[in-house]
């Protein structure tokens, strides 16, 4: 799932890079707003590498746990608080 999104989310990033790119290449053969559709391209770009380290991220995290128990639960605490916690059985 999460493999997944971070997919979509790239092809959205390198979708939006090509398109700022031509509407770029457009505005300055007009002579145009040839500034905002640079920081428009630079946008994309710069969202384009934070999910690839993002992902680096998730994956190295994803490979470290993943015999890590799974039992996480949620819970109403004393007080109407609500919090997350781990049961760790000792032997």
């Amino acid at each position: 799932m999460t493999g997944g999104l971070f997919l979509i989310w790239e092809g959205v990033c390198a979708t939006m890079v090509w398109k700022a790119q031509w509407q770029l290449d457009y505005a300055r053969a007009r002579g145009k707003f040839v500034a905002s559709h640079t920081q428009e391209r630079e946008d994309w770009i710069v969202l384009l590498i934070f999910n690839h380290l993002l992902a680096g991220a998730e994956a190295y995290v994803s490979a470290n746990l993943f015999d890590f128990p799974g039992a996480l639960k949620v819970r109403t605490l004393p007080g109407g608080a609500t919090g997350v916690g781990l049961e760790v059985p000792l032997r």
